[in-house]
């Protein structure tokens, strides 16, 4: 059946009866975008709290491990350099007592370790390392180098 221009007749009780049920679904309406609402707010603050909770940006940090070689130098070229001069924490693996390290430069796109030895010298039974120092070629080194902040 087609819709017409004519105005529908509606019985004052059952038009009462509508706008009771329009003024209802107002009201539940109104209720229901409130509840929303502070849904969003709790839902918003819990996802700042979160956030907040979160830790920053961790700094880069990468190993390296090898081999010094017939100059005593160990020698590194970032494969992408830091920002700044990093921190550079370096260690000899299975030296002995007589066997020394030395950061000589330090820069963002890399590094050079040298190693070094002392001989020995048995003075009355004590043994005392000598003041100087030769090159020493086949130390094997481990470094961690570390973002600055």
């Amino acid at each position: 059946m087609p819709i017409s221009d004519t105005p529908a007749r509606v019985h004052p009780r059952e038009l009462k009866h509508l706008r009771s049920v329009l003024e209802s679904l107002q009201t539940h309406i109104g209720d229901f975008t409130e509840g929303m609402e502070e849904t969003m707010q709790a839902t918003q603050a819990e996802i700042d709290s979160i956030k907040d909770s979160m830790p920053g940006p961790q700094p880069r940090i990468e190993f390296y491990d090898g081999v010094t070689d017939s100059t005593g130098t160990y020698a590194v070229t970032f494969h992408k350099p830091f920002n700044k001069t990093p921190e550079i924490k370096a260690q000899i693996i299975g030296g002995t007592y007589n066997n020394h390290i030395r950061v000589v430069s330090v820069s963002p796109t890399g590094f050079e370790i040298k190693a070094g030895s002392r001989t020995g010298l048995s003075v009355l039974g004590v043994t005392v390392l000598s003041a100087e120092v030769s090159a020493q070629s086949g130390v094997k080194i481990d470094v961690r180098v570390t973002e600055r902040p």
